[in-house]
């Protein structure tokens, strides 16, 4: 991604730009772990961070040399799962943002919703196993079917009860978080 240089800063051969520069791409690599879709969303995020003020659609847009299309993109996933926030600015009618000032709460609660979906595909997956391996069981396959079929149920049934256990982990842990932060 090319930065375009915000005349209030430092000149673009500063230290300070190349680690800038360097911070907004850390960022951008850990948005894709954290499942963002959009690799400038994560990359907008790191740009928000680091602003000492709410921007425009517009200024982002410039700034980071990304189409108003793909601004606007990126901004409204990154509303949708809390990491910025609209910010009025008096006497003037545009939209700013701003990035969310509690970054554990909002990293905690992207990779917990994560793990939250990825645990509810795998239990409906389980579910469908058991339901399938279940009617195996029955008199009219042969012996053999019905034995592995049994084994099959009870370590479903297992990995079922593990899987619950865990949803329920995260519930504790989301709790936590809310409370603390």
């Amino acid at each position: 991604m090319t930065m375009k240089h915000d005349p209030d800063s430092l000149p673009p051969t500063e230290p300070i730009d190349a680690l800038t520069h360097d911070f907004i791409e850390a960022v951008g690599e850990f948005g894709k772990e954290l499942g963002l879709a959009h690799p400038g969303a994560a990359r907008l995020f790191a740009y928000l961070i680091l602003s000492d003020r709410a921007l425009s659609q517009e200024e982002l847009s410039q700034r980071l040399d990304l189409s108003r299309g793909h601004t606007s993109e990126s901004l409204r996933m990154l509303l949708a799962n809390g990491f910025i926030r609209k910010s009025w600015i008096k006497g003037t009618r545009k939209e700013h943002y701003e990035a969310e000032k509690d970054l554990w709460r909002v990293t905690a609660g992207v990779l917990l919703g994560k793990f939250k979906r990825q645990m509810s595909t795998v239990s409906q997956r389980f579910e469908d196993i058991l339901k399938a391996a279940k009617a195996l069981q029955s008199s009219e396959n042969p012996p053999d079917t019905r034995r592995r079929a049994r084994l099959l149920v009870d370590r479903v049934k297992r990995m079922r009860g593990l899987v619950q256990a865990a949803r329920k982990l995260l519930e504790g842990v989301q709790l936590l978080i809310n409370q603390h932060h």
